[in-house]
């Protein structure tokens, strides 16, 4: 899978404040409607608890690489942020 969908989420995200807002806020499941997500990334992204976009595109990446199918993910730690995702 190659996670075309999710990519776009994070993509407008970053492009329309406005959407990283409702992304990030109780209007995520509406939002994310306009994307063409299966179930499993539907569900994947509504688990996410994320106060900025760094720790929503980290916690997601985390989804993607372990539902690649490797299971010990590189840690990542993100220019200027102070959290580490794993």
């Amino acid at each position: 899978m190659a996670y075309e969908s999710l990519q776009a989420v994070v993509g407008a995200a970053i492009v329309d404040s406005g959407f990283r807002k409702q992304l990030l806020n109780g209007s995520r499941r509406r939002v994310i409607s306009n994307f063409n997500l299966s179930n499993d990334e539907v569900n994947a992204v509504m688990e996410i608890r994320a106060d900025s976009l760094a720790q929503f595109a980290g916690q997601l990446d985390t989804w993607i690489t372990r539902a690649q199918g490797r299971l010990d993910p590189p840690v990542l730690t993100l220019p200027g942020a102070r959290t580490r995702y794993a």
